[in-house]
């Protein structure tokens, strides 16, 4: 069976994946809630896009005025750079540790992915807190503007996706003219 995971991590690793450990804390109002909360994240962990694997151990609850906490530590094999970032964006673990790659390299579309899923990220927490300090009126202008950034960023998409051989996504292409 370790020998099976080896190879897979291999497999992955090979092929532009990343393994590595996410810590996870949790809080309930009781020892039973905050010990099946810690089993059902990691269970879903487990199913996320991109994610080959997530297994982990979540403590005993603990008791601290009230309150039951316990932390867990995860071990994830992710296909890819974007995709653990993706996965740690979504289930925000309190720290995280790469073990493989030594060094992380990415293409410049890979790149792109990355800080596209941050800036939708970032986006999606704007959107909420402009519901709740917005009048109607500005709410409604507001998602008129999401609207219109949501078709440049559309063409942009299908422009850079049209280019070949990478040139104009984090490429210089005024080197590639001088190599032609």
């Amino acid at each position: 069976m370790v020998n099976a995971v080896k190879e897979m991590d291999r497999k992955y690793l090979e092929k532009g994946g990343v393994l590595a450990n996410v810590f996870i804390d949790l809080h309930a109002n009781t020892k039973e809630e905050v010990e099946q909360l810690g089993v059902a994240i990691v269970a879903n962990m487990a199913k996320e896009e991109g994610i080959v694997y997530a297994v982990g151990k979540v403590l005993e609850g603990i008791e601290n005025e009230g309150v039951y906490s316990t932390s867990g530590e995860v071990r994830v094999l992710a296909e890819s750079y974007p995709a653990l970032f993706a996965f740690c964006v979504k289930h925000a673990p309190v720290g995280v540790e790469i073990y493989e790659p030594n060094e992380i390299r990415m293409p410049p579309g890979e790149a792109v992915r990355v800080l596209l899923n941050a800036i939708a990220l970032v986006q999606g927490y704007n959107k909420i807190i402009m519901e709740k300090v917005m009048t109607a009126e500005q709410y409604q202008n507001y998602l008129k503007s999401l609207d219109r950034k949501r078709e440049v960023g559309k063409r942009l998409l299908e422009t850079l996706s049209g280019k070949k051989n990478g040139a104009g996504v984090g490429s210089n292409e005024r080197e590639a003219d001088k190599s032609g």
